[in-house]
C-alpha cells in the first residue's frame, strides 16, 4: 500500500498552483496526492489543465485520487449536471476511486434526516452508470455527519458494484462509534482511506475528540494496516491532518435518540479511551477539562503529517516482515519468529 496526501490540508497548498503541491508532495517523499475536487486542480475544469496535472502525477510516480466534492446538505443536494461534470473532470484527471462526502444534519427540524440520505442516494444513482462505464467507483466518505449504518445504506442503494467507501478514520468517533468498529463493518467496500488518529478527553455531555499524527492517539494501526492490507483491492493509505474538533454528546438523551443504530458497545470503547486519557487529582476528583488547543503553526503541522507518513510506513513494513516471518515459518514447521520473542509495532 501507498502511502500520500490530502492536499486539501497540505500546509501552504493554497497558495500554489495544483503543479507546485504535486512536486512538493513528491520532494517530501510522498506516494500519491488527493484532491477534494477537480476545482482545486482547475477552476474552469480545462480538459487541458486537467491532463496536465494527470501526466505530470503519472511522470512523477504519484497517485493521483480525486473527488467531487460536497454533494449535499439538509436542503440542497448538488444538481445532476454539476456533478455529472466533476465526475467527467475526476475521470479526465485519471481518477477511478472518486470520494464524495455529505453535510447532513440529522437534528434539522424542518428536514428530515431518512429524506436527506434518499437525496444523496438518487443523486449517486444517477451517476452509476457513467461510472460503471468508466470501471470507476463512487466512494462515501465517512463524514462526521454520517454513522457507519447510514453510508452503508448509500453503499447498498446504490450499488455496491459502483459505490464503495472512503474510510476517514477520525471522523467515526464523531457520531459515537469506535474507528476500529467502523472499519470492521465497512470494510468489504472500502477504496479509499483519509487517516489521521485521535484523542479523546470528557466533556459535560460526553467526549470531545481531538486529532492527532498517526500513531499519537487511540488507534491500533496494525490492525487498520491488516484489515486495509486483506482486501482485495487494498487502497491506498492517504494522510489527512486538519485542526476540527467535534464534542460527542454521548450523555444527552436527545443526542442518542437521533442515533437509533448506535451501538453500546462503541460507545463503551470511546469512553473508556477517554478515561484512560484522563488526568485525576490527589483526591481523585476529574480535573478541569482540557481546553480546545490552539491552532498551529504552519511549520508544526506539517511534522504532523511527516510523523503520520513515517508511521504508516513503519507499521507497513513490520506488517510485511511478520507475513514473511509466517511464511516462512509455514514452510518449515517452525512457530512465528523461531520461538522468540516478538516486538509488534503498536498504534
Amino acid at each position: 500500500m501507498r502511502v500520500g496526501l490530502s492536499c486539501e490540508y497540505f500546509p501552504g497548498s493554497q497558495d500554489r498552483s495544483p503543479r507546485a503541491t504535486l512536486q512538493r508532495a513528491a520532494e517530501e517523499g510522498l506516494d500519491g496526492v488527493a484532491f477534494a475536487s477537480p476545482l482545486m486542480v482547475s477552476s474552469r475544469l480545462d480538459r487541458h489543465e486537467l491532463m496536465a496535472i494527470r501526466d505530470l502525477a503519472a511522470d512523477l510516480g504519484l497517485y493521483l485520487e480525486v473527488g467531487i466534492g460536497a454533494i449535499a446538505t439538509p436542503d440542497r443536494v448538488i444538481p445532476a449536471g454539476e456533478a455529472e461534470s466533476l465526475l467527467d473532470a475526476c475521470l479526465v484527471l485519471g481518477s477511478t476511486e472518486i470520494t464524495a462526502y455529505t453535510k447532513l444534519d440529522r437534528f434539522d427540524p424542518g428536514h428530515a434526516f431518512p429524506v436527506q440520505l434518499d437525496g444523496v442516494v438518487t443523486l449517486l444513482t444517477g451517476l452509476a452508470a457513467k461510472a460503471r462505464n468508466a470501471h470507476a467507483h463512487l466512494n462515501l466518505e465517512t463524514h462526521e455527519d454520517l454513522t457507519s449504518t447510514d453510508v452503508l445504506r448509500v453503499v447498498q442503494a446504490v450499488g455496491p458494484d459502483v459505490a464503495g467507501v472512503s474510510f476517514d478514520l477520525a471522523n467515526a468517533v464523531v457520531r459515537g462509534e469506535h474507528p476500529l468498529h467502523v472499519l470492521e463493518q465497512l470494510a468489504p467496500h472500502v477504496r479509499q482511506t483519509q487517516l489521521e488518529d485521535v484523542t479523546l478527553s470528557l466533556t459535560k455531555n460526553g467526549l470531545r475528540r481531538h486529532l492527532a499524527p498517526c500513531g499519537g492517539g487511540i488507534t491500533d494501526w496494525a490492525k487498520v494496516i491488516d484489515v486495509l492490507g486483506g482486501l482485495p483491492e487494498p487502497p491506498n493509505l492517504t494522510v489527512e491532518q486538519h485542526r476540527g474538533q467535534f464534542d460527542i454528546e454521548v450523555f444527552d438523551p436527545t443526542w442518542v435518540d437521533a442515533h437509533p443504530d448506535l451501538e453500546p458497545a462503541g460507545v463503551l470503547a470511546l469512553v473508556a479511551e477517554a478515561v484512560r486519557s484522563a488526568r485525576q487529582d490527589r483526591d481523585g476528583t476529574w480535573l478541569q477539562l482540557s481546553q480546545e488547543p490552539q491552532a498551529r503553526g504552519e511549520q508544526e503541522f506539517l511534522e504532523h503529517l511527516r510523523l503520520s507518513a513515517d508511521h504508516l510506513r513503519l507499521v507497513l513494513a513490520e506488517s510485511s516482515r511478520t507475513d514473511r516471518m509466517t511464511a516462512a515459518g509455514r514452510e518449515t514447521g517452525r512457530p512465528l519468529g523461531g520461538g522468540g520473542t516478538y516486538e509488534g509495532v503498536q498504534g
